[in-house]
């Protein structure tokens, strides 16, 4: 049977004999967290006190050269040591814009190209006949 559960807002089935309370909600949280995030948890569990969610902190100088760097949440005011610097370099989602050998920009970003190593095709219909012979 569908119930309301007041707490929340939400409803959802459950028996007959059961109390509509939060610890029974089955849905996706969507209360809001201190720093401004959405809560990822699930409504009937509490809110984790560390957001994960991803935030670009600017001064600091990423491995791949960018001047920002990406890193969780509720490590944004925590100083970015050596060693946390590459795990947050492997975040970076500044666009790629290098020259392929067809001449156009890469589309991708920074960290899907391997910080400027290994590119994504080309995703621009151009013409150019690539290695193995396809346009």
């Amino acid at each position: 049977m569908g119930k309301h559960i007041a707490e929340c807002g939400h409803n959802a089935k459950m028996y007959c004999h059961a109390q509509p309370e939060r610890k029974r909600c089955p849905r996706n949280c969507e209360r809001q967290l201190n720093c401004g995030h959405k809560c990822l948890g699930m409504c009937r569990d509490p809110c984790t006190m560390i957001c994960k969610a991803p935030v670009r902190v600017y001064g600091v100088r990423g491995l791949c050269g960018h001047d920002f760097v990406i890193v969780p949440c509720f490590q944004r005011s925590q100083p970015v040591d050596k060693e946390n610097l590459q795990n947050f370099s492997a975040l970076c989602d500044a666009p790629c814009d290098t020259l392929l050998k067809c001449g156009d920009l890469c589309t991708s970003t920074c960290s899907k190209c391997w910080h400027g190593r290994f590119h994504e095709p080309c995703q621009v219909t151009c013409g150019s006949v690539s290695i193995c012979g396809h346009r």
